[in-house]
């Protein structure tokens, strides 16, 4: 049984690492031109749209690019995470075009994101708009209007009748068409690729579509299921109040409320690996000092794992040269090496040794002094001299006896048969 629960674990952790790869296409080098990382946002703007910009934002850095491709088609999702990906695209100092592909949308904070961008394409049959926030209240209606204004006024230079289309997305929940935003000059028409890159004298140099990680994380910040995560976490923790003793449902409870709260947006990436990596250590030692299948032991590989992958993933490394790579290989096999010790050293503690009583127990010795029910006496069982009470009647030094029961330092012996 342990050793199929531990294959399911080692099976988990190969897929979550395989489900983990960021996907990328790279594209041949041209000569002229600016070089262009084109992101594909068609996912819901949450925690996995942030990692998915920040992963951009770097792979633009390292080839060098100085311009984006923001090839959108969202629903919109959280406003946390839209002020955050705003702030990154400005303050990364490339030129951003945002695309709406025919028949795409950018809706809600999805529009806001193109309105963070230098200019806005439109394919056929695209819309934008209908960002009035749920539920409208004042302060949040106006702040989410000012951030509208904001970026309006900064790509349509100030022009009054666009800026007040833009504040109309959300005060009136207006929604141009395609057509609508062409003819007021809010987009220019593109309905392919190819001609925002020629119009711009832009060239690809990296296409990058969300990887699995960033799915399931835009997944888990659903607003049908990120609540269901947090009360479930919260019922976790409640249970492990509630029932005596430690059952690790604590533990389960806090992250699965950290990953709600880090799809949102609302926490940010370094804290949620900082309890990764510690829930994955806290199960480790768990697996070491309580019973089991190995579960513990799993789970905090996995945990840790994960951590691990998402602490390298969010660093900005330019280059991994052969040295990085002999370095890590070597990590890797210690941190095999060591994962094996580990369940080796877990299996032998959590082995089960016969206590001294057990041992006693059924142990035939000597009687060397004479031993009553009432007088004490010395025997000698198990290579020691133990003080000894008889259970049935007398017995004479040189009589052979077992132990019956063992009380402290104390045997309990009765005359055994020949």
């Amino acid at each position: 049984m342990s050793s199929i629960l531990k294959a399911i674990g080692y099976l988990v952790l190969i897929l979550v690492v395989i489900l983990s790869l960021p996907e990328a296409l790279s594209y041949s080098q041209e000569t002229t031109g600016t070089p262009t990382v084109l992101i594909d946002l068609d996912i819901e703007i949450s925690g996995g749209a942030v990692e998915l910009i920040a992963r951009a934002l770097r792979i633009a850095e390292q080839t060098d690019a100085k311009a984006l491709v923001l090839k959108i088609n969202s629903y919109g999702g959280y406003l946390g995470a839209t002020d955050i990906i705003v702030k990154r695209i400005i303050e990364s100092n490339v030129t951003c075009y945002a695309w709406i592909p025919p028949g795409g949308k950018a809706v809600s904070a999805a529009s806001l994101i193109a309105l963070a961008c230098n200019k806005i394409y439109m394919g056929e049959g695209a819309s934008i708009g209908a960002a009035m926030p749920y539920p409208a209240d004042e302060k949040v209606v106006n702040y989410v209007a000012s951030r509208f204004r904001s970026l309006a006024e900064r790509q349509f230079h100030k022009n009054k009748t666009l800026v007040e289309i833009a504040e109309k997305f959300v005060t009136e929940n207006l929604v141009l068409t395609a057509e609508e935003a062409y003819k007021a000059g809010f987009a220019h028409q593109a309905n392919t690729l190819s001609r925002i890159l020629d119009e711009n004298n832009l060239y690809l140099v990296e296409e990058v579509t969300p990887s699995y990680w960033e799915q399931i994380v835009s997944l888990i910040s659903s607003p049908l299921i990120a609540p269901i995560m947090l009360a479930v976490g919260t019922m976790l923790i409640f249970a492990e109040i509630m029932i005596t003793g430690f059952q690790g449902y604590v533990i389960a409870g806090i992250l699965l409320i950290m990953l709600s709260l880090y799809g949102m947006a609302v926490i940010a990436p370094d804290l949620l690996i900082t309890i990764l990596l510690i829930a994955g250590l806290i199960l480790l030692v768990i697996e070491i000092y309580i019973p089991g299948f190995g579960v513990f032991g799993v789970s905090g590989v996995i945990v840790t794992a994960i951590g691990i992958f998402m602490l390298f993933y969010s660093q900005p490394y330019k280059v991994v040269t052969s040295i990085h790579m002999a370095f890590l290989i070597g990590l890797v096999a210690f941190a095999g090496l060591m994962v094996i010790v580990f369940f080796k050293a877990a299996t032998v503690m959590r082995r089960k040794y016969p206590k001294y009583e057990e041992k006693l127990i059924g142990q035939v010795g000597i009687a060397k002094t004479a031993i009553s029910p009432k007088q004490p006496g010395i025997v000698y069982v198990n290579k020691e001299d133990w003080t000894a009470f008889s259970v049935e009647g007398k017995i004479a030094p040189g009589e052979k006896i077992i132990v019956t029961k063992v009380k402290g330092l104390k045997l309990y012996v009765r005359k055994a048969a020949d």
